[in-house]
This record gives structure tokens, C-alpha cells and sequence, in this order.
């Protein structure tokens, strides 16, 4: 036992006899589980599967139509539960590493994420010379990481470890015989001139309700969640069916969720089941556990923020403990603050050079051809440059600039 639990072990005896003998703070502490805070799964505790992967492939899937991966055209995608089980477990490389297209396969990532990954000190890297792998050219890079990889995550990295381990498992949770069946279309660029593709995407299928009911999305998106129920500390410590509150003790409460208007000694359910998993009980066929962020609500949450540390005590004790009712352990969820932006004091050279063209009169479009950018981005610098001048129009810019260079050459 980690000293996390056993901090929240400690916060609960002490808290549990004030909230038995208080039925309001019960009350109070019952209607939690209804709040979004508990209502909206957590990203460390969702299943992912990326559109993008390059692991879903004719070879492993079934596609409708065939080799419409090949021609670039919208299709069907058949996931079977052992095919969404080696998507969502976490990678390891191990040292000595493997060569980095081995790395981009496993990973279903391409080969440009590896070198990226690579500069952002993501994946640690050695270079062996080509002639040693049976090729020619520059030294290839070996990749390994001593940590296990989320291949569905944006930059590979694993949540906090505050969160435990929980997530490298939460894959083993997905039955064999399961199927998801969902539709994905590629995404287009125009890169130089002509349109390319950048991936693809899923047609969200939408998800079903606690009451059976369907929600239909039809979203573009890029990821499809599956929210997991976890281990909270009220079924740690047996009472997540609800405790019993003295009848005696503390006024009666108003009435509100897991209160029973016919019985004196109500039973208050500290925790529910925020979320339909895998394992709800609704008699319903067809993709009802994947689905976006959207129809999920899914919640990302850091330590670095202000309430960090408040919404992991929260989701870890099922709502019955509030964050600064648990001692922090510094050793395993240290203070750390982001760094307070401090704006450069050079001068930014795209935007005098935006500036140089609304003094020689030219229009947004053809400031934005002749810097190869968009009009948005003209128009982004436009209105910095108005701000930093005090002015609203280019009439006073253009009169502004004239009166600077004038007093600029009065005190040479």
C-alpha cells in the first residue's frame, strides 16, 4: 500500500464518524455523485482507439469495401474485441531498443512521429551505422523508453503516475467476442497545391444511455472513448452499497437522491456508477461502448492546475472525501506550477512585415500572398499591431508611424 492510500485510509476514519453522526453532511456528500465532477469519466480511466493507427489494416480488420484503404475512399471498419485489445495496451521497448520503423509499426504511428518523439525526448534513441542493419545512407536510429507508451495518446506519454497503474490493464477488460462496427473517412489537405491526405477519421455511432435509450452523434473525430468503472475507496472498504445514518443523529435532511421518505434511518449511496461500461447491464446491440469525447463528456484533468489534486480525491473516493481533507504526499504528487508566460522584448519579424505592407497601402489578401500565409493570419497580426500602436484604423496607423519616424530623426 502506497502512502496515498493509506492517506486516504486515515482521512476516512477520521471523517466517517463526524459524517455518520451529521445526516446533513451525508446528504451533502451523497449528492456528489450527481455533480459533474463524478458524472464525466476521466481520460486515465477510458479505453482509446485512434482513427489514425496504422495497425488497423486489411490484414488485421475486416474492411467494407475491400482495399478501400488503398484507393483513399470511406469504409466500414469491423473491430473485434482481440484486434481493440492490442490497440489500446500499452507498448514496451525495452533496452536495447528496436529500429524505429519496428518502433512506428508497433506503436501504429508513422515514421515522422518517431523522429519526433525523438527530439521532444519522448523516446530515448541510439544511432548504429546502416551497414550493420543490411542498409545504406545515414546511421539509424534504435529507440527504446524505460516506461510503457500510450500509443493513443497525443505525444505517447502515460498519465500521471499519480493515477497508478490502473490504465495499463483497463485493456484486458475487452471480451474477445466483442465487435465494434464503425464507419471511417479519410481526411484532405491542401498541401502546396494540391490535396493530400492527413489520416482519417471515424464517424462517431454515438453511445446509449443508462435507460437503453440511443444518443446518435455522427461527429468527424479522431478518437473513440470507452469510459472503464474502477476500484474507489468505498468498495475498498465495503461501503458502497451505503451506510446506515443514526436516527438520532442531526436534523432530517431535505429531500434529495438516496433518501428514503419512508424510512427514518436512510440509506445514502456515497458512490454511483457515473458512467455505462462494458459490464452495465442494458440489453442493447451494437456500439454502445466506444464513442467521442463529446457524447462521453470526457474529462482531462492535470496536477499543474488549481484543482488537480481536488479532482483525483474526489474520483478516487467516489465523492466522499474532498481534496483538502487528505494529506498530500509530496514524494508521489509533488507541488509543481507552470510557469508564468513572460513575453518577448524583440520584435516579432512576420509582423513587421505585415506592418510594412499596410504602410505601403496593400490589402489583407495580398500581404497574405506575398508571405505565403493565410488571410486569418494577416488579419491575427492586423489586430496586434493596432493594439501595440493604440490605434483603430490605417489612416491613424500610417499617421502614428510618421509622427514616430519623425521624432526618431528630431532626436538624432
Amino acid at each position: 500500500m502506497d502512502q496515498i492510500d493509506c492517506n486516504l485510509l486515515e482521512a476516512w476514519n477520521r471523517i466517517s464518524r463526524r459524517v455518520r453522526r451529521d445526516r446533513l453532511e451525508a446528504a451533502n456528500r451523497a449528492r456528489r455523485r450527481l455533480t459533474p465532477a463524478l458524472t464525466r469519466p476521466m481520460r486515465p480511466w477510458c479505453l482509446c482507439i485512434r482513427a489514425s493507427d496504422t495497425r488497423i489494416n486489411d490484414y488485421r480488420c475486416a474492411i467494407d469495401p475491400s482495399r478501400a484503404i488503398q484507393q483513399r475512399l470511406e469504409h466500414d471498419v469491423i473491430l473485434t474485441g482481440s484486434v481493440i485489445r492490442d490497440l489500446c495496451k500499452p507498448v514496451m521497448i525495452p533496452w536495447p531498443g528496436i529500429d524505429w520503423t519496428r518502433a512506428a509499426a508497433r506503436l501504429g504511428r508513422h515514421e515522422e512521429s518517431i523522429r519526433r518523439w525523438i527530439a521532444e525526448g519522448i523516446l530515448r534513441a541510439r544511432y548504429d551505422s546502416a551497414h550493420s542493419h543490411g542498409k545504406r545512407g545515414k546511421p539509424v536510429p534504435i529507440v527504446y523508453c524505460p516506461s510503457p507508451i500510450d500509443p493513443n495518446a497525443n505525444r505517447g506519454q502515460a498519465p500521471d503516475r499519480i493515477w497508478g497503474t490502473l490504465w495499463q490493464t483497463l485493456w484486458q477488460r475487452i471480451p474477445k467476442n466483442y465487435e465494434l462496427i464503425v464507419t471511417r473517412t479519410p481526411i484532405w489537405r491542401n498541401y502546396r497545391g494540391k490535396l493530400r491526405q492527413r489520416g482519417w477519421k471515424f464517424i462517431c455511432p454515438g453511445r446509449f444511455n443508462p435507460d437503453g435509450t440511443h444518443s446518435p452523434c455522427n461527429r468527424q473525430v479522431t478518437r473513440l472513448f470507452g469510459p472503464q468503472c474502477v476500484w474507489t475507496l468505498p468498495q475498498a472498504v465495503g461501503i458502497d452499497q451505503g451506510f446506515e445514518v443514526a436516527p438520532e443523529a442531526g436534523p432530517e435532511p431535505c429531500e434529495g437522491p438516496g433518501i428514503s421518505p419512508t424510512n427514518n434511518t436512510p440509506k445514502l449511496r456515497l458512490s454511483g456508477t457515473w458512467h455505462p461500461g462494458l459490464s452495465d447491464p442494458i440489453k442493447a446491440t451494437g456500439p454502445r461502448s466506444f464513442a467521442c469525447h463529446h457524447c462521453w463528456r470526457v474529462r482531462y484533468t492535470t496536477l499543474t492546475g488549481r484543482t488537480g489534486w481536488n479532482d483525483f480525491i474526489t474520483h478516487i473516493s467516489g465523492g466522499l472525501l474532498y481534496g483538502c481533507e487528505v494529506k498530500r504526499p509530496l514524494e508521489e504528487a509533488p507541488y509543481i506550477r507552470k510557469k508564468a508566460y513572460v513575453p518577448h522584448s524583440r520584435p516579432a519579424p512576420r509582423r513587421q512585415e505585415v506592418l510594412a505592407g499596410l504602410l505601403e497601402g496593400l490589402m489583407y489578401k495580398q500581404i497574405a500572398k506575398r508571405m505565403s500565409v493565410a488571410y486569418g493570419t494577416v488579419h491575427a497580426h492586423v489586430k496586434k499591431i493596432y493594439k501595440e500602436h493604440d490605434v483603430h484604423s490605417r489612416a491613424e496607423l500610417v499617421e502614428n508611424c510618421k509622427k514616430r519616424s519623425e521624432n526618431t530623426a528630431r532626436g538624432a
